[in-house]
């Protein structure tokens, strides 16, 4: 379908898999190759369920069989073509990018999960770490000095998409969420794709 409409860009904002299965990511990146040969530019940010999942499974046959998961540096090399291998910057303490979008316009791809806390499972919350924030409002600044415009991408959501959101579900937005969204706001960044929360809306903060 999305080779039918040629869109020029695609933003992918995590849980690309089950539980962090090195073939699944495999497969989801054949599967997507064929787009981004036909020019369109696709970037990709991960979600909770993608990295340093344990005891990751597979589902053939009646009965499930351990297989492969990915650390963090497996997953930026997979998926070089997709952010990482073009980025203006490049965070040292997360797997957070800049990419150019056009001459006016950057793309800030937010790691905002916990894989490095993983023990068993995973952990649906989500955060920005210290050191992120601050390569990020850097960015920021910098922008706002050269007349950038600067859209965002994270897989865990920034403010509220529905009224009592962060008392019953939690985990669907980062920690200190009301401080980190209006500082970002307050530095110029206006515009966020997310996902996580499994719900297609727009919402905004005032």
């Amino acid at each position: 379908d999305l080779l039918n409409e040629k869109i020029d860009i695609l933003l992918v904002t995590g849980d690309i898999t089950n539980h962090g299965e090195k073939k699944s990511h495999e497969d989801f990146i054949e599967t997507i190759l064929a787009l981004h040969d036909s020019g369109t530019r696709i970037f990709v940010t991960p979600g909770n369920h993608d990295i340093n999942i344990q005891n990751p499974k597979a589902y053939l046959g009646v009965e499930p069989s351990t297989t492969e998961n990915i650390t963090k540096e497996e997953f930026e090399e997979l998926y070089k073509l997709f952010g990482y291998s073009e980025a203006l910057k490049r965070d040292s303490a997360s797997l957070s990018y800049l990419s150019e979008l056009n001459e006016k316009t950057w793309l800030l791809s937010i790691d905002t999960n916990r894989y490095d806390e993983y023990v068993s499972g995973y952990k649906s919350g989500g955060r920005i770490r210290p050191q992120t924030m601050e390569w990020i409002l850097k960015i920021l600044h910098e922008a706002e000095n050269k007349g950038i415009r600067v859209l965002g991408m994270m897989h865990h959501g920034l403010v509220e998409h529905m009224q009592y959101q962060s008392t019953f579900f939690s985990d669907y937005l980062i920690e200190e969420w009301q401080e980190k969204s209006d500082m970002l706001a307050d530095a110029g960044l206006e515009v966020v794709f997310t996902g996580h929360f499994h719900s297609n809306d727009i919402t905004s903060r005032v």
